[in-house]
């Protein structure tokens, strides 16, 4: 294996940690901010991808979405006491939706991306609007009021906050 083959199978193998090393140590290497802006554009071109409004809403649809089974094994007798079903799908729903979007939130709050920010928190909001699943069965208002906490904390001005609800 040569050339671009040999280079994506070593970067697919590589943890994160790495390939950030790897990216730092060439613009060190090169000196002069060609090899960071053309990181830089890749990506927020990968970014945006990830970040339409449709890209997301299907992620918030993966992201609370489960199997019968999966749920209901998650339910009743438990190490802590009994837990009823509206409480596993809300944790579940709530833990989903903030497992699957705060990293991103947090970069587009770290990069002064105020306007993305917007977009994407509303996005996520108009997904969770929009959602079912079996957890949106035994625990239908918590998509809307998850909702309504994500866009009242982006006003609020601490948008990181509506994922911890």
């Amino acid at each position: 294996m040569t050339g671009n083959g040999e280079l994506k199978s070593i970067l697919e193998n590589m943890e994160h940690e790495s390939m950030i090393k790897l990216v730092m140590e060439l613009e060190e290497r090169t000196g002069n901010g060609t090899v960071a802006d053309m990181a830089r554009d890749i990506a927020k071109e990968d970014l945006g991808k990830r970040m339409s409004p449709e890209a997301i809403h299907n992620r918030v649809s993966w992201a609370i979405s489960m199997c019968d089974e999966d749920f209901y094994s998650q339910i009743g007798e438990g190490r802590y006491g009994y837990i009823s079903p509206y409480d596993a799908a809300h944790d579940m729903i709530v833990a989903g939706i903030a497992d699957e979007f705060l990293q991103d939130a947090k970069m587009l709050v770290e990069m002064g991306r105020d306007d993305d920010l917007e977009l994407f928190i509303h996005s996520i909001a108009d997904g969770l609007r929009d959602s079912y699943s079996i957890l949106t069965e035994w625990s239908p208002d918590t998509t809307t009021e998850l909702a309504e906490n994500l866009v009242e904390c982006l006003k609020d001005g601490c948008p990181l906050e509506g994922f911890d609800w």
